[in-house]
């Protein structure tokens, strides 16, 4: 009998037993959820994280952009630099042209004569120039 007493539901070495085991039960349950406690944080962190890159990879494309943008605008000013440079050279050939004819026609003297009211007669003092030449001035 004492067999069937130890060996039944209601014995005391079973209720511990039982209790034992329900304790276990909810100490192995009491880390699960501490483990998922500690996951759904570490998951909340890892979120803020990534969304945090997220928008600071935006901010570097942005300003990307804005740097490809300058970039793009003083390659188009050196061009145009370059341009005005290439006109200045050519307006400074052209000017040194102009000067030396006029050192050349400095040198030259010139006597007019009028023989009408919108006629003048001119007539250089270099052998090389047209003599006689006329000059309409009534415009």
């Amino acid at each position: 009998m004492a067999l069937a007493t130890a060996s039944s539901p209601s014995s005391p070495a079973s209720a511990i037993w039982g209790q034992l085991q329900q304790q276990q039960a909810q100490q192995v349950a009491d880390r699960a959820e501490q483990n998922a406690r500690a996951l759904q944080q570490k998951a909340r962190q890892a979120e803020g994280d990534a969304s945090r890159a997220q928008d600071r990879a935006r901010t570097i494309r942005v300003e990307s952009n804005k740097a490809n943008e300058g970039e793009r605008s003083a390659k188009q000013t050196l061009a145009t630099m370059d341009s005005a440079a290439q006109m200045y050279e050519d307006l400074g050939r052209r000017v040194g042209a102009v000067n030396a004819k006029i050192s050349a026609a400095e040198s030259v003297s010139v006597s007019a004569t009028t023989s009408t009211a919108s006629t003048v007669v001119v007539t250089p003092a270099v052998s090389s120039a047209k003599a006689g030449a006329t000059i309409d001035v009534s415009a």
